[in-house]
């Protein structure tokens, strides 16, 4: 093997070898904290407020002064399997110092018309999701695992058409007693459409309120150009489902195509994570960080 072969074999192996994902779910909370805070959050120490690029989705979204994110899949992967030992497909993840998370991912199925707004039943969903609550609720009660009891809406999904954005958020019960906010918002774009996800650790505010806090913060993202909703034309690919299938599908209501069962359990899937990542932790990632910036 020539010397040149031998050097690009070394720099490929070192390369491969410096991004390799620690697959273990830290459960030490000092740990979890020391190891959390080595990632490469940004906006950090600045403490800044500006708008940033989300490069891999062609968008956008502003960034407060008490937001810190990821923006790295390596980095984001390696947050979500320390904290709840599974990966993660998000393209960001950014934490706010008022207490929730924010995972924004894309799908580029192609560009999902909006004519079938006009059957949604956001009544009968809400019914069909506390009846599929209490059907995988025998199944968690066997295994000894936490189940939901009752869901409700907080807010109505509703389609914006000026911002091309369909948000939505309802309360979870569970059985220990405590409740917990699932917000979603599904922004539009020429090629498929993002799905913002919040997951919260406050339990003190009113869940009105936070769903204020969190459709407000939805509203600052945008697909830049290129990718807007606007800019489709006839002959770009079209997505199998409306937006009105999509925004049942994400609820765990029905599937977009035969064979693809997107049940409530997978829904909560992400909460669950967030919910059995105890509040104490958060709050020692936060008390950690927030030492690092008085340090700067």
């Amino acid at each position: 093997m020539k010397i040149s072969s031998l050097l690009v074999f070394f720099f490929l192996f070192i390369n491969a070898n410096s991004f390799a994902l620690d697959k273990n779910k830290i459960d030490d909370l000092d740990k979890w904290a020391e190891k959390s805070g080595t990632l490469d959050w940004k906006n950090l120490h600045e403490e800044s407020k500006y708008i940033t690029k989300i490069e891999d989705i062609n968008a956008s979204i502003k960034i407060e002064k008490e937001d810190f994110y990821l923006n790295n899949i390596d980095d984001i992967n390696q947050y979500s399997y320390w904290s709840w030992g599974t990966p993660d497909d998000s393209s960001m993840l950014l934490r706010s110092f008022k207490g929730y998370h924010l995972f924004i991912s894309a799908n580029k199925d192609g560009y999902v018309k909006i004519d079938d707004w006009k059957n949604v039943d956001t009544d009968a969903w809400i019914k069909k999701l506390n009846e599929d609550a209490k059907k995988i609720a025998i199944e968690r009660k066997r295994k000894n695992i936490d189940y939901v009891l009752n869901l409700k809406w907080i807010k109505k999904p509703e389609l914006d058409r000026k911002k091309n954005m369909v948000f939505y958020a309802y309360e979870v019960s569970w059985n220990d007693g405590s409740n917990s906010l699932e917000s979603i918002s599904l922004v539009l774009g020429k090629e498929g459409y993002a799905t913002l996800t919040f997951t919260t650790s406050d339990m003190e505010t009113p869940f009105s309120q936070l769903t204020k806090t969190y459709k407000s913060k939805a509203e600052t993202f945008k697909f830049n150009e290129g990718s807007t909703y606007s800019e489709y034309k006839t002959g770009d690919k079209v997505a199998a489902a409306g937006i009105g299938a999509l925004l049942a599908t994400t609820l765990g209501i029905k599937a977009i195509k035969p064979g693809l069962l997107v049940t409530l359990g997978l829904l909560l899937k992400k909460f669950w994570f967030i919910i059995l990542l105890p509040f104490i932790f958060i709050g020692r990632l936060i008390d950690q960080l927030k030492k690092k910036r008085r340090r700067r």
